[in-house]
């Protein structure tokens, strides 16, 4: 972002298409200066729920931009959020695996590659996770072992109401 950029932008589209995510009812303000992006009171519908964001993109080290976000997300799909995020596949790979919804908020910072999505080695993030209504179904370690141990329950394990902390470092 070049430094004489200065602009405030209200954003409100009926539909943004973001890498490979389709964002919905799209509501914010973003502010550009100092060779940064705030983005202010961010709402959205996508990936089966709604999603709120703040957060901030600096391109001061054009080398190594670098983002600090903050996300509330209610009613997302595990299995979307799966297949659309490389950040949820790297840090959650079991979500392959769950049909069902969660909520989270989630605070994530670190330095965006040259394609513009995070790069997850400088990655670190603290929030929670609460898994609202969940199954966790064809997971083959669990299968082998209720094969083993003859427990059927080990097939599809219902996960509903849990209350998750997480820090990744």
């Amino acid at each position: 972002i070049p430094e004489w950029v200065a602009v405030n932008i209200y954003a409100k589209a009926d539909k943004v298409r973001y890498t490979n995510m389709d964002l919905k009812k799209v509501d914010g303000k973003i502010v550009i200066a100092n060779q940064a992006i705030d983005i202010k009171n961010a709402t959205a519908q996508t990936l089966g729920g709604k999603l709120n964001m703040d957060g901030k993109y600096d391109s001061k080290n054009a080398e190594k931009p670098g983002f600090d976000m903050d996300f509330k997300v209610s009613q997302f799909s595990f299995k979307e959020a799966f297949d659309k995020l490389n950040t949820v596949q790297a840090l959650a790979p079991i979500a392959k695996y769950l049909d069902g919804k969660f909520d989270t908020n989630l605070k994530i910072s670190g330095l965006m590659g040259k394609d513009m999505i995070p790069d997850l080695s400088t990655l670190t993030a603290e929030g929670f996770i609460q898994t609202l209504d969940a199954v966790l179904n064809s997971f083959k370690p669990l299968e082998k072992l209720g094969d083993k141990l003859n427990i059927i329950a080990f097939k599809d394990i219902k996960i509903k109401n849990t209350k998750n902390w997480f820090t990744v470092e």
